[in-house]
């Protein structure tokens, strides 16, 4: 075959350093826009994207040129950067705590993850991130 054909989806979720509530409304939408443009530059295609002020979770489609941890890195870096220097909260330093979280997505699944991460402002009147992450994490080690 002369050609790469990748069909693995990818829901990645990650929070703000000590999951403070640093990602305002004010600029959340742009944020999304940019961590799109990227992952478009990237040959990187995002499904979903959303989240709340102190974590957000993407739906991906990884090109195979370029490494998991890779891609975050540069998503992490690219919208570090552009808070810190374009947006300039008020509360001071944006940063991401370094880890990650991601789990694979089979094709027949995806609609049940698009519409967890669409929802995501609903689920958290009455879950926190942490109780999140190990849900997940419960849900895909069976």
């Amino acid at each position: 075959m002369s050609n790469t054909y990748n069909c693995s989806f990818h829901h990645i979720i990650f929070s703000t350093k000590d999951r403070k509530y640093l990602i305002k409304e004010y600029f959340r939408e742009d944020m999304y826009r940019i961590i799109i443009n990227v992952s478009n530059s990237h040959r990187c295609k995002i499904i979903k994207i959303n989240g709340i002020e102190d974590h957000i979770h993407i739906l991906v489609q990884i090109h195979p040129s370029i490494s998991n941890s890779r891609y975050l890195q540069i998503i992490k870096g690219t919208t570090t950067s552009w808070v810190n220097e374009k947006v300039r909260p008020s509360y001071g330093h944006f940063s991401w705590q370094e880890g990650y979280s991601i789990f694979s997505v089979s094709y027949s699944n995806l609609e049940s993850v698009k519409s967890y991460i669409e929802k995501q402002e609903l689920h958290h009147l009455n879950r926190t991130f942490l109780s999140e992450i190990t849900l997940l994490n419960e849900l895909t080690n069976n």
